[in-house]
């Protein structure tokens, strides 16, 4: 492959790095929230990215440098979560592991355990 083209492509990407890295920090800074957490289903990977990235960039004022995933304080609403994850899967399987799709995924989950626990007068 020709020298310039792997220069270009190298460019490219760092420029698109740059562009993430600044408007996913502004929409972070933008959220009316003193501390931002954020989750992930796969921290050990995830989080590595994020962490990589604005290191690079800089880090949002009001983002918690520490990752989480979805926790409840109830078991009962934990395995709810698990079957919302299931059910959201079931209908979006080709898709899994798309950040986008994996979120979405994570919001379906957590909404269908808050939603039974509150059925069951779980808060």
């Amino acid at each position: 492959m020709n020298p310039s083209a792997n220069f270009y492509r190298k460019d490219v990407a760092q420029s698109m790095e740059a562009q993430l890295a600044y408007r996913l920090k502004d929409w972070i800074e933008s959220l009316e929230a003193e501390e931002v957490v954020l989750r992930c289903d796969s921290p050990s990977y995830d989080w590595l990215l994020v962490v990589a990235l604005f290191n690079s960039y800089g880090w949002p004022l009001n983002l918690c440098r520490k990752v989480s995933t979805v926790e409840f304080e109830s078991d009962r609403q934990a395995l709810w979560y698990q079957a919302g994850l299931a059910i959201f899967w079931m209908e979006n399987a080709e898709r899994m592991h798309h950040a986008m799709v994996d979120a979405r995924a994570m919001r379906f989950a957590w909404e269908y355990a808050i939603k039974r626990g509150k059925e069951c007068g779980i808060e």
